[in-house]
C-alpha cells in the first residue's frame, strides 16, 4: 500500500541558545517516531496497515456525521513528574496548558485571524475539549494534576521512557496520560501514535518538556516555544497526525494525497521541516493546484507564535481516530467514569468536597482551601468554626486561625442540578507549640505529632530494632534496597515551643557507611514558623556522612554497635525566642546504603555556653556534603 512505502529519513540537527545557567532549545524538536520507525519491524508494518485501514473504513461511514460543537470530550490527566517535593510547575500552569490546547483544538485561538485567505477554506476545527478527571481510577476525587518525586524527572526518552511512564499511569483507555518532567534534552516533547497503543499501551501518553510548559505568567515556558504549542504539536500525533512534511514531497495528487505523505489531502506536502517564522514559501508542486507550504500548521516546527491551525482533513483524521481506535476513551460511560460528564453547559448534580494546603499549622497561621467538588458548582456556602472570616462565599478562601483546637469545616455547594453539603468535623488542626525538651529515641511506633513525607510512596523512614545508639530502636531508612536516584523522604519533628528560652542544644545520633560508587545524603531544616519556611542547616552526604571506614559492596549496611553512631549538634541561637520551631530530617537516596537516626534531642537550658555545652562543645553547620 502507498502509505507505508520507504520514504527517505531525513535528520534534523537542533540548533541552541545559551541562556542564562541552562541550554535552550532554539529550533523544535519531536522525539515521535515517524513513519519509517512505525514500520521498521514486520509487526509494526502490520499494525500500521491495520490502523489505516481502519481510519479509513470509518471516514468513509462517517463522512455526513461533522458537526460544529465539541462533541469529543477526553478525560485528561497530567502527571507532574519532580525532583523534590517542591513545586516547580503550578497547578494554574497546568491549567493553562489545557486552556491552550482546548482553544487550539476548537479553533478557538485568537491568532486563526493570521491564516493565509487561501488556507481559510480549509481551517479546520477538531472539535475536541480536554477536560481534567475529577475521578481517577479508583474512583476517589482528584484535580487531575497528579505530582510524582523521582529522579526520572530527568527524562531521557532513549533509555528511560518505559520507567518514567511505569511510575504512573491511568489506564490508557480511560484517560489521556500527559507527562511532565524537568527537563529533557534537546527534545520538546514526544508522543506515542495510535497505532502502537494495540501493543504497546503501557506506553500510550504524551510527555512534555516542563521548561516548554503551557503560558503566560503563571509559568517560565522559554521562548520560542513559550505559548504551549508543544502540547499541541504531540497530542497531534498521539491522535493520529504525521508532520506535515512526512514523506516530502509526496503526495501531490488528488489520487495519492490521503495515501501518501501525511495522509491527508488538503496539507500541501512540504519538502522538509520548516523553522522559525518563515516568509511564504512553495517548495513542491502539486495537481491541480499548486498550494503554498503550510507552514502555520501545528504539524510543522516553526515557533509557538507561527503556528495556529489544523486543516479540515486534519480534523477528519483525528475525529476517525477517537470514532475507532480511541472510542472508549470519548463514551458516555467513560465520561461518568473519569467525572467529565459534566460541564457548566451540562451540569450533572453536584458533589461537593474540598482541600487545603496545610491542615496543621501553628496559632495565628492562615489556610488556603480549595474546592475539589464536581458538578461544577456555581455557588459556594462555607463555615469555618474557630477561623476568621468565619463564613465564605469564595471558591477558594483563606482562612486564619488564632487559637489552638481542632476545627470543622463545612462546604456546601449550588449548582441547577441541585446542592450539596460535606462537613468534616476534625479538618484544620491548630497546634500549639509544647516547651523543651523534645527527646525522640525512637522506642517505640512514631509519635503521633511527627511526620514522615513519602512522596513516591516507596521506601522511607521506619522504625527498626535492628540497631540502635541508646535502648533498643532507632529510625531506619533502607537507601540499600530503594531503587530511585534522588529520592527524597522527609522525617518532621513536633513543633517546639522556644519562646521563653535564652538558650538550647539541638543533636542528633545517626550512623552510616559508604557503598561502593553511591552517595546518599542526609539533610536538617529548622523551621522557625510550623513549617510554612524551612532554612538549610546542616548537610553531609558521601564520605563526609560516613560514621564508619570502608565500604558495603555485597549487603547493606548493619550498624556493629552504639560506636558506630555519631553524635552531631546544630546551633540553633538564632531559633530562640520563636514559638513555632521545627525540624525536618531530609534523606536524598541514590540507591546507596541504610542510614540509621536516633536520640533526636532539643533541651532548653538558662545559663553560660560553657555550663551547657562543655569545653569541647562544637558546631557541624553545613558541611560539603562530598568533602
Amino acid at each position: 500500500m502507498g502509505f507505508i512505502r520507504v520514504l527517505r529519513l531525513f535528520a534534523i540537527v537542533p540548533l541552541f541558545l545559551v541562556l542564562g545557567n541552562g541550554l535552550m532549545i532554539a529550533q523544535r524538536t519531536c522525539g515521535t517516531p515517524d513513519l519509517e520507525m512505525l514500520t521498521a519491524t514486520q509487526e509494526g508494518r502490520a499494525r500500521q496497515i491495520a490502523f489505516e485501514t481502519r481510519l479509513q473504513n470509518w471516514q468513509a461511514e462517517h463522512a455526513q456525521e461533522r458537526t460544529t460543537e465539541a462533541t469529543y470530550i477526553i478525560p485528561t490527566v497530567v502527571h507532574v513528574v519532580q525532583l523534590t517535593s517542591q513545586d516547580l510547575i503550578s497547578d494554574a500552569c497546568v491549567q493553562s496548558q489545557i486552556d491552550v490546547i482546548n482553544e487550539d483544538f476548537q479553533k478557538l485561538n485568537a491568532d486563526t485571524n493570521l491564516v493565509p485567505a487561501s488556507f481559510l477554506p480549509v481551517l479546520g476545527n477538531v472539535e475536541v475539549e480536554f477536560c481534567l478527571a475529577t475521578k481517577d481510577p479508583n474512583g476517589n476525587v482528584t484535580t487531575g494534576i497528579n505530582r510524582v518525586v523521582s529522579p526520572f524527572a530527568n527524562h531521557n526518552k532513549g533509555t528511560e521512557e518505559d520507567s518514567l511512564k511505569g511510575l504512573i499511569q491511568w489506564p490508557p483507555s480511560q484517560y489521556l496520560n500527559i507527562w511532565v518532567v524537568v527537563d529533557m534534552g534537546n527534545l520538546l516533547g514526544y508522543a506515542t501514535f495510535p497505532s502502537e497503543l494495540a501493543g504497546s499501551p503501557h506506553r500510550d501518553g504524551v510527555v512534555l518538556n516542563g521548561t516548554y510548559l503551557g503560558r503566560g505568567g503563571n509559568c517560565s515556558a522559554q521562548s520560542p516555544f513559550d505559548l504551549g504549542r508543544t502540547a499541541t504539536h504531540e497530542i497531534g500525533h498521539w491522535l493520529g497526525l504525521f508532520h506535515t512534511f512526512q514523506g516530502g514531497c509526496a503526495g501531490t495528487s488528488a489520487s495519492n494525497c490521503a495515501i501518501a505523505g501525511d495522509n491527508v489531502c488538503d496539507t500541501p506536502p512540504t519538502s522538509s521541516s520548516t523553522f522559525g517564522c518563515p516568509a511564504t514559501k512553495n517548495t513542491c508542486t502539486e495537481t491541480p493546484t499548486d498550494m503554498d507550504d503550510m507552514t502555520m500548521n501545528y504539524m510543522d516546527y516553526v515557533n509557538d507564535i507561527c503556528m495556529y491551525m489544523f486543516t479540515n482533513g486534519q480534523a477528519t483524521r483525528m475525529q476517525a481516530v477517537l470514532g475507532s481506535v480511541r472510542s472508549v476513551l470519548v463514551s458516555q460511560a467513560n465520561h461518568t467514569a473519569t467525572g467529565c460528564g459534566c460541564s457548566a453547559q451540562s451540569p450533572c448534580a453536584p458533589q461537593a468536597n474540598f482541600g487545603a494546603d496545610n491542615t496543621t499549622i501553628c496559632p495565628g497561621q492562615t489556610v488556603i482551601f480549595s474546592d475539589l467538588s464536581t458538578g461544577p458548582a456555581v455557588s459556594w456556602s462555607w463555615t469555618f468554626a474557630g477561623g476568621n472570616p468565619a463564613t465564605s462565599t469564595l471558591q477558594s478562601p483563606s482562612v486564619t486561625y488564632a487559637n489552638p483546637g481542632t476545627y470543622p469545616v463545612i462546604l456546601s455547594i449550588t449548582n441547577g442540578q441541585g446542592s450539596n453539603t460535606k462537613a468534616e468535623s476534625a479538618f484544620v488542626n491548630v497546634v500549639q507549640g509544647a516547651a523543651p525538651p523534645m527527646a525522640e529515641g525512637f522506642e517505640s511506633m512514631l509519635p503521633s505529632n511527627w511526620q514522615i513525607s513519602n512522596a513516591d510512596n516507596a521506601q522511607t523512614w521506619q522504625v527498626t530494632s535492628t540497631a540502635a545508639s541508646t535502648g533498643s530502636n532507632s529510625l531506619f531508612m533502607d537507601n540499600w534496597n530503594y531503587n530511585a536516584q534522588g529520592s527524597e523522604d522527609v522525617l518532621t519533628t513536633r513543633i517546639v515551643d522556644l519562646s521563653n528560652y535564652g538558650m538550647a542544644d539541638f543533636t542528633f545520633d545517626y550512623a552510616y557507611k559508604r557503598a561502593a560508587f553511591k552517595f546518599d545524603t542526609l539533610q536538617v531544616f529548622l523551621s522557625t514558623d510550623c513549617g510554612e519556611s524551612w532554612t538549610l542547616e546542616w548537610e553531609k552526604g558521601g564520605q563526609a556522612l560516613a560514621t564508619v571506614p570502608g565500604v558495603s559492596v555485597a549487603t547493606a549496611y548493619l550498624p556493629a554497635g552504639p560506636s558506630d553512631f555519631k553524635t552531631d549538634s546544630i546551633d540553633i541561637s538564632n531559633y530562640l525566642g520563636v514559638n513555632g520551631f521545627k525540624a525536618k530530617f531530609v534523606n536524598l537516596g541514590h540507591e546507596g546504603n541504610s542510614l540509621y537516626l536516633d536520640n533526636v534531642n532539643l533541651m532548653g537550658f538558662v545559663g553560660r555556653p560553657e555550663a551547657v555545652n562543655g569545653p569541647g562543645w562544637s558546631l557541624h553547620v553545613r558541611p560539603n556534603p562530598f568533602s
